[in-house]
């Protein structure tokens, strides 16, 4: 969380959590566990979303792009 306060829902084999996040609060939600926000209050919040992969991508580029000649080493 960057800005304000969201309410962060987590449920998994049928059990539900609740925690409230704050400003630099972080959680970590593995694969396969429903996960869904909430805002509670009449502020407007801000917050970073990272996805992850099994096997991290390359980035990749148009032809005309700077970085689509970079070196990978």
């Amino acid at each position: 969380m960057l800005e304000g306060e969201m309410t962060c829902i987590l449920e998994r084999d049928g059990e539900q959590i609740e925690r409230v996040l704050g400003p630099r609060d972080l959680i970590w939600v593995p694969a396969g566990v429903y996960r869904g926000i909430r805002n509670d209050t009449d502020k407007e919040c801000a917050m970073v979303v990272v996805l992850g992969a099994g096997r991290p991508q390359l980035p990749t580029y148009p032809p005309d792009h700077p970085l689509a000649t970079a070196r990978r080493d």
